[in-house]
């Protein structure tokens, strides 16, 4: 692989060629050139290889500058004093040398023989600049105005993009500049300035009225020639456009752009275009005016897929503020901000701050565009989903067949949209244990989108991913397996190898793995996940935790607890910190930080989380979710191994009735904690008890499978 000014990549290009050293097994030779950096030192590319030479370019000495003479002038020898001349005015540099021997021969200064003749004095003042300009002055005005308009498009140029701009045939020109040494072509339709010098120096000697007309030329040629695929080209358009001073078409392709790359998980690339799309639209059109509202959306959504909740909580709130000021508190874009809002405090577990704005805005929306429209369901949709993450399964499941049943009369029964719906009921009923009325739902939402969108969609991989996990949930680990493998081979074959949502199939499939105690084949998914999560989206991503907390919980298991105990408390810290402490995903790294303490007999450490778990659990989802009953559940097998038998009983007691209310009596954690207590009986010697429990156990309805 070539590159050249290998000082110009950015983050994602050297995380590229990083990932091709590492995953290439055959041998890779990358050859960059590189000028130093700023700060004086090398560019390094950061590979894992052994094998990594830095050769540093001197300036020519004497016998090699007059091989290049030689060279150029296509000359066995030349003349001792042509080649002095030339050497002390190059000063060894040899685009220097090259660009001089041109210029003397097409100025006469160089007779066949390699003499020089003619008035020489001035080349004494010129600069490698000077000597560039002369040479583009030479040029006929035809080659000259294609080299002008091929340098306001970069050091590399696509030949029909230039051609446009021109409005004639340039096979001709093209040829000239490369007999010329100005260019050269990569392949059919790109060429490259023989240096970057060549193109600065032809730029530069514009005036800035015929750059903006040549940049306008520019953006324009680009927009009719990829019209079809305007997203991919939309930073070059938008640089184009600004440097022309239209800042409203330059904001509108960098938002485009941005929002390209923010939908391509290429973040770093995504956030300077959306700032810079924001800057301009603050300065041009205003602080309050609706477009800015857009713009700060953009970026707020950018923000939140990154898991920087903290920068994108005020940028939602200011999009809303101009919305409801300019626009009005009743239109549908305050409406759709009430929404993004909404959905950020729902990913960090705000339940209550979140469902006030869900209400309201589809209170808007039921008011503008009817009960009955698709917009409408979405967000009814979105409040179903607090309240079923919430545990509050009654209230959602309503909502959820509301949402349903609108989008089946808008959209059609066979809608991807409807399969959304189908597929989230039928999520619901899994978690509640109603399998037999999960299984079909998933089935239904598979067969929609395989029929709409086709078996390698990442929606299919999405429902098949459902379906798995109400396999392993019953056990049919058989079943679920090659379900969470096709999944994740969709995955990878539409969306790459490096997409956050490979990490999360890899996770499931880890999960699976542990279940079955195949610790082994779990370790290098989870391993993977990590890596691909931390790439894509942050080392501080709220998502980067799972990983780490699966792979912690494998150490817990194979009693590695030495191993296990630092990855926990990373887990947590991450969760702490993006997701704040008193959300229940941070409960759950808590409570599996406290079973490790149990395990190795630290009581003294597991009861405060415990106890900590519990509070985050009553507080966030209520006393009555199935989440509350587990930490009830884990101090109470904190307090049974300390013999602390009483205060056991009253929290098994307590874990049974909130599951058999929120679960049901036949779901397979409400029939655990029974067996529990059926045991916890007999050790403390109430037979009585412990036979009521287990007849309570074997008198249960067989759980739907």
């Amino acid at each position: 692989l070539h590159i050249d000014d290998g000082q110009w990549l950015d983050e994602r290009s050297l995380e590229y060629f990083q990932g091709i050293n590492e995953e290439q097994s055959n041998s890779v030779i990358i050859v960059s050139a590189c000028r130093y950096m700023s700060n004086g030192e090398q560019v390094d590319f950061h590979l894992q290889t052994d094998s990594s030479i830095n050769i540093t370019l001197s300036p020519l000495q004497e016998d090699g500058n007059k091989l290049l003479i030689q060279a150029i002038l296509r000359m066995k020898s030349v003349p001792e004093k042509t080649v002095k001349l030339i050497q002390h005015r190059s000063m060894g540099n040899p685009l220097f040398t090259e660009q001089l021997c041109e210029y003397l021969l097409e100025n006469g200064n160089i007779n066949s023989s390699g003499k020089l003749q003619g008035n020489l004095e001035y080349i004494s003042t010129f600069g490698i600049s000077d000597v560039i300009g002369s040479r583009i002055d030479q040029l006929s005005d035809r080659v000259r105005e294609c080299v002008f308009s091929a340098s306001v498009l970069g050091m590399e140029f696509n030949i029909q993009v230039l051609s446009n701009m021109l409005s004639k045939d340039i096979d001709d020109d093209l040829a000239d500049g490369t007999t010329n040494r100005i260019w050269h072509n990569l392949d059919e339709l790109r060429y490259i300035f023989t240096h970057i010098m060549i193109k600065d120096t032809v730029y530069q000697r514009m005036m800035s009225d015929k750059l903006m007309k040549l940049h306008k030329r520019a953006a324009e040629s680009i927009e009719f020639l990829f019209k079809d695929n305007l997203d991919e080209h939309a930073e070059e358009i938008a640089n184009h456009f600004k440097e022309t001073g239209l800042m409203l078409q330059a904001t509108e392709y960098y938002e485009k752009a941005g929002v390209y790359y923010h939908e391509k998980i290429e973040y770093v690339r995504a956030e300077p275009l959306l700032q810079q799309a924001l800057k301009i639209r603050e300065e041009v059109s205003g602080m309050e005016h609706p477009d800015t509202a857009e713009s700060l959306n953009n970026l707020a959504s950018l923000y939140e897929d990154q898991g920087k909740y903290a920068d994108a909580e005020p940028l939602y709130k200011r999009s809303l503020a101009i919305r409801e000021k300019e626009i009005g508190a009743e239109y549908l874009d305050t409406a759709t901000s009430l929404n993004n809002l909404a959905s950020l405090y729902l990913a960090q577990g705000k339940y209550d701050t979140a469902e006030p704005l869900f209400q309201r805005s589809l209170k808007i929306k039921e008011h503008i565009l009817g009960t009955e429209h698709s917009t409408t369901a979405l967000s009814l949709h979105n409040l179903a989903v607090i309240n079923d993450n919430q545990g509050k399964y009654g209230e959602a499941e309503p909502l959820y067949k509301r949402s349903l049943a609108i989008r089946e009369k808008a959209l059609g029964a066979e809608h991807p949209s409807t399969a959304l719906s189908v597929n989230s009921l039928a999520t619901l009923y899994r978690k509640q244990g109603r399998y037999e009325s999960a299984e079909p739902l998933y089935r239904r939402s598979l067969a929609i989108l395989e029929k709409t969108l086709g078996m390698e969609h990442p929606r299919t991989a999405y429902s098949l991913n459902g379906l798995a996990s109400l396999y392993e949930a019953q056990g049919k680990y058989e079943a679920a397996e090659p379900l969470f493998k096709q999944s994740l081979a969709i995955r990878e074959k539409v969306l790459g190898a490096h997409h956050p949502h490979i990490a999360s199939s890899l996770v499931n499939l880890a999960a699976l793995y542990k279940d079955l105690e195949k610790y082994d084949k779990a370790e290098p998914l989870l391993q993977r996940a990590l890596t691909i999560i931390e790439k894509t989206q942050g080392a501080e991503h709220p998502a980067t935790a799972i990983p780490i907390s699966g792979l912690a919980l494998l150490h817990r298991f194979r009693g590695n607890y030495k191993a296990a105990e630092p990855l926990f408390k990373r887990s947590l810290s991450i969760k702490e910190r993006t997701l704040g402490i008193e959300h229940p995903s941070t409960a759950t790294t808590l409570n599996n930080l406290a079973a490790l303490y149990r395990d190795q007999g630290k009581f003294t450490e597991a009861e405060p989380l415990y106890k900590r778990v519990l509070t985050i659990y009553e507080k966030a989802l209520g006393p009555e979710h199935p989440y509350t009953a587990i930490s009830l559940n884990g101090l109470a097998l904190l307090y049974w191994k300390q013999d602390k038998y009483d205060a056991a009983e009253l929290l098994f007691r307590r874990a049974l009735v909130i599951q058999d209310k929120a679960l049901g009596a036949t779901h397979p954690d409400t029939l655990k904690t029974i067996e529990i207590l059926a045991e916890l009986y007999e050790k403390t010697g109430n037979s009585k008890s412990a036979a009521e429990y287990r007849a309570l156990r074997e008198s249960a309805p067989k759980h739907e499978e």
